[in-house]
């Protein structure tokens, strides 16, 4: 775990938000963020104890995702959370995000997205992602049925 140095011309908000997005923009940074709206954290690395809380009988392409570690190790495991809407809330957007975290006196624990290859990684191992790890626009319409056309 290390701290990531901020700004500290910006206020806190800004100065995280702009750690984040050169974090995201570094093709090979590994981990989670963690923020409380005025700390930045990097947790790298994980260790055994999120590790062993991911299913070992889950297939490879999951378990080895940052969003299951997050959601397995961290959340449900040494934070002792249940992985429902009322005790995890989900935010689309560092902004959201930090203002959450700070109107509920909580942390942000900020993720890379999955990437499609890793969506479709998960989907050929017959699993699938964790809830609300995914987000993309537009939605198909409720009873749409999409057939390829190589049938």
């Amino acid at each position: 775990m290390s701290e990531l140095a901020l700004d500290p011309d910006r206020p806190a908000a800004v100065a995280i938000t702009a750690a984040v997005d050169a974090w995201l923009a570094e093709p090979d940074a590994l981990g989670f963020l963690v923020t409380d709206g005025f700390r930045l954290l990097c947790l790298r690395d994980p260790g055994a104890p999120v590790r062993d809380r991911v299913p070992a009988e889950a297939p490879a392409a999951w378990r080895g995702l940052d969003v299951v570690l997050a959601h397995k190790g961290l959340i449900e495991g040494l934070w002792a959370r249940a992985d429902e809407p009322g005790s995890v809330l989900i935010a689309h957007t560092v902004e959201e995000a930090l203002r959450t975290a700070g109107e509920r006196n909580g942390v942000a624990l900020l993720l890379r997205p999955p990437s499609p290859a890793d969506v479709a990684a998960v989907a050929r191992a017959g699993a699938r992602m964790p809830r609300k790890s995914t987000l993309f626009v537009p939605k198909p319409r409720t009873g749409l049925v999409l057939r390829p056309l190589d049938d």
